[in-house]
């Protein structure tokens, strides 16, 4: 009987005593990784960056077709072209930045100019044909315009979405002046082919100077590796002599 009543004691103490360390554990597990020798969890936070948003219509659908085609590779290379100028720069490549941002303003210059007198151009057109009174010219309106909001955070971005939008105007211009019966289909559709191949060459090169940072980027990181592997060795090799060498008296 004292046997049996033993037993018990004996259970009843191990059984607290698991508890205890049960309780132990999870204290432990509960407390905080910076208690367990790692540093506090660092909270990521979005960076503010400014921007605007730009609502535009297109009406024509040659401009819906060129928003559609090459607005987000446009803005890719653009976006790639500041970061690898940027890097370059931190690299030591000096004058990587001011070389880039010349670049990019020769590519959109081209576009920008032609379009720019084409719409001034066509306009005397219409200016001449209206007062020479002979017949009406009549407003020109679209079956299915397209409404946009983009948000624009770079210059060369906001040159670009501008740019886009008076590429449509040019075509409504066209389209008024081909309804009117002052333009014949054939001189509407080289003018609109011209104006289509000068936005694809733009677009392409952007892309050839974006690759082209890309490529630069890896052969000076590649430059600083080796330099950096050299400056290593050499430390090595001078600790090795000084080790080799006898000691002093």
């Amino acid at each position: 009987m004292a046997t049996t009543e033993k037993a018990k004691v004996t259970d009843n103490v191990k059984q607290d005593k698991n508890k205890r360390n049960n309780r132990v554990n999870r204290t432990r597990n509960n407390e905080p990784a910076q208690n367990k020798g790692q540093g506090p969890a660092r909270e990521r936070r979005e960076y503010s960056n400014p921007e605007i948003t730009v609502p535009f219509q297109l009406q024509t659908q040659e401009g819906i077709r060129m928003q559609q085609r090459h607005y987000n590779l446009m803005s890719k290379a653009l976006f790639n072209l500041t970061i690898n100028s940027t890097n370059l720069e931190r690299l030591g490549v000096k004058g990587a930045i001011e070389r880039t941002k010349k670049a990019v303003g020769e590519v959109l210059a081209g576009p920008e100019k032609e379009i720019s007198s084409g719409i001034t151009a066509l306009n005397k057109v219409l200016e001449k044909a209206t007062s020479a009174g002979t017949s009406r010219i009549e407003e020109v309106s679209y079956t299915a315009p397209r409404d946009y909001n983009i948000r624009v955070r770079t210059p060369d971005a906001m040159r670009v979405v501008r740019l886009f939008r008076e590429f449509d105007v040019l075509i409504t211009l066209l389209d008024r002046l081909w309804l009117n019966n002052l333009f014949n289909q054939d001189e509407v559709d080289d003018y609109k082919t011209r104006l289509r191949d000068s936005i694809r060459n733009m677009v392409n090169l952007l892309d050839r100077h974006a690759s082209a940072t890309v490529e630069e980027l890896n052969d000076n990181n590649g430059k600083n590796a080796d330099a950096a592997s050299g400056a290593t060795n050499e430390q090595t090799e001078t600790v090795e002599q000084k080790g080799d060498s006898p000691a002093e008296p």
